[in-house]
């Protein structure tokens, strides 16, 4: 049929067959469900990826600074571990003791404590630049004990705290009874 010449006039009373018709709405069919491509899901994958990427050479890079780092000051190590184990156990008594005794007479004695402490914070400054001069062993003890001191001095003021509040609270039990 599709090499027979059909005059014009025969378009208008001829009808397509029936395979046709039904090709052709199976392809508009499909045309009209078919997703476009969605480029978001692509674009969110990408700089995924890129963020790992960055991440991997950022946290490569780190980590030999710090190896090398830590070649270099292999021996400060320890004293490191030390001054971080107190300088957190002070931060965290002071937390505690500023946060749980408001009161003026608590502030006051508060504020002679820190005094003192501020002094030997003075002193741990000096300290540690002997240390970097010197490298003497005995510079990082007195540091050591520079912080211990400063936890000791936290825990006498927490002791006394106690018992001013402990006196505070018998006297309010004698007025109200």
């Amino acid at each position: 049929m599709r090499n027979k010449k059909i005059p014009t006039s025969a378009f208008d009373d001829l009808e397509p067959q029936a395979s046709h018709r039904m090709r052709f709405e199976n392809r508009i069919e499909k045309e009209l469900h078919q997703q476009p491509f969605n480029w978001k899901w692509l674009a969110a994958a990408a700089s995924i990826a890129i963020l790992i990427s960055v991440g991997y050479v950022q946290w490569n890079d780190l980590d030999q600074k710090n190896t090398a780092q830590t070649d270099s000051n292999h021996e400060e190590f320890p004293l490191k571990q030390a001054e971080n184990y107190y300088e957190n156990s002070f931060t965290l008594q002071l937390d505690v003791i500023a946060n749980a005794y408001k009161g003026a007479e608590s502030k006051q004695m508060l504020k002679g404590s820190l005094e003192l402490i501020s002094d030997l914070q003075k002193e741990y400054k000096i300290l540690e630049q002997d240390l970097k001069n010197t490298g003497d062993q005995r510079v990082a003890t007195a540091m050591i004990l520079n912080y211990k001191s400063r936890i000791e001095i936290l825990e006498k003021l927490l002791e006394q705290l106690e018992y001013v509040n402990q006196l505070k609270n018998q006297r309010d039990e004698k007025i109200s009874a």
